[in-house]
């Protein structure tokens, strides 16, 4: 019986964890890109216009390379 348990709750922290690390890679990604903006301001509105996002604010942007950077991590 323990090794059955121990199986379902291996399984279960596993599951967390698939789901609990995007999200944290996404809220870091967003901490990242707003205080990217906050320290070198001209530099990544230079980054913005150069790559055509003027419309995204620093933390979006950061939320969405934190988003996918997650999933190469995973992948390995």
């Amino acid at each position: 019986m323990s090794k059955f348990f121990g199986a379902v709750l291996g399984l279960l922290y596993n599951l967390a964890l698939i789901f609990l690390i995007p999200i944290l890679t996404v809220l870091v990604g967003a901490m990242t890109g707003y205080v990217t903006h906050w320290a070198m301001p001209d530099t990544f509105t230079l980054w913005q216009t150069w790559t055509n996002m003027q419309g995204f604010e620093p933390w979006q942007i950061g939320a969405g390379l934190g988003f996918v950077g997650s999933f190469f991590r995973s992948v390995r």
